[in-house]
């Protein structure tokens, strides 16, 4: 039989099988044909979630008026501005190479920044650009962006570069660029202005269960069967995960040719390779904790201790403050609230149709119960019963005090009020001390 056709360390060449995507595809054309293009577009997505594959795989869909380039940042080509204008201004030869053109009109690039900067501006420029004919567009693809935005912050390139890419947009109606950020970094392209519009942003997420089911048969050599059962245990450790997909349809395959190819794949395949997918795809896998803040991970942490077997318990995220609280790393309401979002926003959780929550893939939550360092004891259900009690009377302390506020003139009403507002809240406090030695009591040994 063929050899594994599942490369999870590179991405999806031009011909290669790429499952899905569609919705880049159409946001793409979408925005740039039928119009001068002022702002760059941009494609947001987490660590090998695809954002490669997709601009490699966008020569093949991409309307023929449009002579892509893809310029993929590395550490050098940002070392400098020279590097990096310069690299920007080779895009247009390379354009022109492409259509089998001579680039004749494109002078010899100069040597330092402010005349590449002229020439990227002027009608050298312009010129080179309707060379082209046909009215074509030259769109230069900037793979791993975030390198640019890295070099502008830590001033190795000079803090106009962006709104020089701006005026670039602005005068040359045949120039356009997409550019494809980790998706860390939305924040800072929210606040950097011109050329980012974030109605020109798109988020690429993982794929669908039928996309990741297409991903995984698409690749197997004629005569390997996969169970349909199979491919759902697959979904369910990858999350749809492209790059998680790969690794666990080659672990697969290799797992099949152990055996000779006899049978089909089972979902207990699936589950077999599930480790050994783990410890291979750690660095993606660590990138949820690694890239998080401080708070993002103390809600990482309650769920992993909330969850510790599969299949996993979608958690109330009120439960996440109380373990927190009883773990002794008490967070704010608040901040549990914004930073468990965060996490839902980035694709790290999901949120059940009840408003409950879980980590999203088993490879995840396997990677995290094995690296995240819980309170020796863990926190049992009566403690967390306890904690929701205690909330529970904060809230009414809170009421107590609003009612005195709102009366502070005292008086018969007032007094009456307050005094209601006491016997209920000593009530409470009686009912939490109870629980607490009802507790203490079932778990004495």
């Amino acid at each position: 039989m063929a050899e594994n056709p599942f490369d999870h360390n590179a991405p999806v060449g031009e011909e290669g099988i790429l499952a899905g995507r569609q919705e880049v595809f159409s946001f793409v054309q979408a925005n740039l044909v039928g119009g001068h293009q002022r702002h760059a577009l941009v494609i947001l997505g987490a660590p090998q979630m695809g954002k490669s594959s997709v601009l490699r795989r966008l020569p093949a869909v991409l309307d023929p008026r449009y002579i892509p380039v893809r310029l993929a940042l590395r550490a050098g080509t940002v070392a400098s501005e020279k590097a990096w204008l310069t690299a920007l201004a080779e895009t247009l030869p390379q354009a022109l190479s492409t259509l089998n053109m001579q680039s004749a009109r494109v002078p010899e690039l100069p040597g330092h920044p402010a005349e590449l900067r002229e020439m990227l501006a002027g009608e050298a420029f312009s010129q080179g650009l309707y060379a082209m004919r046909r009215d074509r567009h030259l769109l230069v693809l900037v793979d791993n962006a975030e390198r640019l935005l890295t070099a502008v912050q830590n001033h190795t390139l000079p803090r106009d570069t962006f709104r020089f890419l701006a005026e670039l947009l602005e005068k040359h109606r045949h120039f356009d660029m997409l550019m494809a950020f980790d998706s860390r970094y939305e924040p800072e392209l929210l606040a950097a202005g011109p050329p980012f519009d974030p109605a020109l942003f798109h988020r690429l997420g993982p794929l669908s269960p039928e996309e990741t089911s297409a991903l995984i048969t698409g690749r197997l050599p004629e005569g390997l069967a996969i169970e349909p059962a199979a491919l759902n245990t697959i979904y369910d450790l990858t999350a749809g995960h492209p790059y998680l997909t790969q690794l666990i349809g080659w672990l697969l395959f290799e797992r099949s040719a152990g055996r000779g190819h006899n049978g089909p794949i089972t979902p207990g395949d699936a589950l077999a390779v599930a480790d050994s997918a783990v410890a291979i795809g750690s660095d993606t896998l660590s990138a949820v904790w690694s890239q998080g803040t401080r708070q993002e991970q103390l809600v990482l942490t309650a769920l992993t201790a909330l969850n510790p077997e599969e299949p996993p318990t979608p958690i109330p995220h009120e439960d996440i403050g109380a373990w927190l609280i009883a773990a002794d790393l008490p967070l704010d309401p608040r901040t549990v609230n914004a930073a468990w979002r965060r996490l839902e926003y980035e694709g790290v959780l999901r949120l059940t149709g009840d408003g409950r929550l879980m980590i999203n893939g088993g490879l995840q939550r396997r990677w995290l119960r094995s690296h995240v360092t819980l309170p020796a004891g863990g926190i049992s259900a009566p403690w967390r019963r306890v904690i929701l009690l205690v909330v529970a009377t904060v809230a009414l302390l809170a009421l107590l005090l609003a009612i005195l506020s709102a009366n502070p003139g005292g008086g018969p009403e007032a007094t009456t009020g307050a005094s209601d507002a006491t016997i209920t809240l000593m009530l409470d406090l009686q009912a939490t001390a109870d629980a607490y030695n009802a507790t203490q009591t079932a778990t004495a040994p």
